[in-house]
């Protein structure tokens, strides 16, 4: 059990270093345009979703208890960072993040 354990770590990790290194490198070359971003949040998205999953379940699991640790704080510093992206994006004039929140304000 211990060792399945590690070898999904080890596997999810492998796979959010391989899918993090073009996002820095986009990053660090700073192209110009949305198209970009979009690879980017296309890119890190698994990294959050799948790679995350085992900080998300128990952050989750403590927040439901009223508790917290390193987890949470982790899941935290995320989703923050999540929330910084969508807000730069529409700041710098990329309309798409702005429309897609009047379309979810609209099916609410």
């Amino acid at each position: 059990r211990e060792e399945d354990r590690i070898k999904d770590a080890q596997k999810r990790a492998l796979i959010a270093a391989l899918l993090s290194i073009p996002v820095t490198v986009i990053a660090m070359v700073e192209p110009k345009g949305w198209f970009w971003r979009w690879i980017q949040l296309v890119l890190t998205t698994p990294i959050v979703l799948w790679a995350g999953k085992p900080f998300l379940d128990k952050a989750t699991k403590l927040a439901k208890q009223g508790n917290a640790n390193m987890d949470s704080l982790i899941v935290l510093g995320v989703v923050q960072a999540g929330a910084e992206f969508f807000r730069l994006v529409d700041e710098v004039g990329n309309s798409f993040a702005a429309m897609g929140a009047e379309v979810f304000e609209l099916l609410l």
